[in-house]
């Protein structure tokens, strides 16, 4: 989605301001591998090249958020105490989930912990912030 790393920090009114260093980490080194010199292969070898591109992006960003059926991000907004209390909730997340709440402390500014099914929720209502940090890694 980006393509050069000053276009990291720009975006729209609800763009986000503070990356923290796994997002700059992931978006750079994906960068890296978009405008690295071509190199001559030979026809056999492209399946493996594209595997490994794989291995080392999922290295770089160690969790993954999937979409749902149709094709939205899992990223709703609930009431508790009497519709007093918002608490945002993310489900289906993948791979890492301590580095992934660790993001989303640091994105959000508060402390987020895993429900009993596995999904994550915070207290308040950070959807937009949220969505606009997943849609943009």
């Amino acid at each position: 989605p980006f393509n050069c790393p000053s276009a990291m920090l720009s975006g729209g009114p609800f763009a986000i301001k503070r990356l923290s260093f796994t997002a700059i980490r992931c978006r750079l080194q994906a960068f890296a591998s978009e405008t690295a010199a071509p190199q001559q292969v030979n026809t056999h070898y492209r399946r493996q090249r594209a595997r490994q591109h794989d291995r080392s992006y999922k290295s770089a960003c160690p969790f993954t958020v999937h979409r749902t059926a149709s094709d939205n991000l899992p990223v709703y907004v609930i009431k508790r105490k009497n519709r007093n209390e918002d608490v945002t909730v993310i489900k289906k997340i993948r791979g890492d989930p301590e580095a992934f709440r660790k993001e989303i402390e640091f994105l959000c500014q508060t402390r987020a912990s895993y429900g009993k099914s596995g999904f994550l929720q915070i207290v308040g209502n950070h959807r937009r912030v949220i969505k606009g940090y997943l849609q943009s890694i």
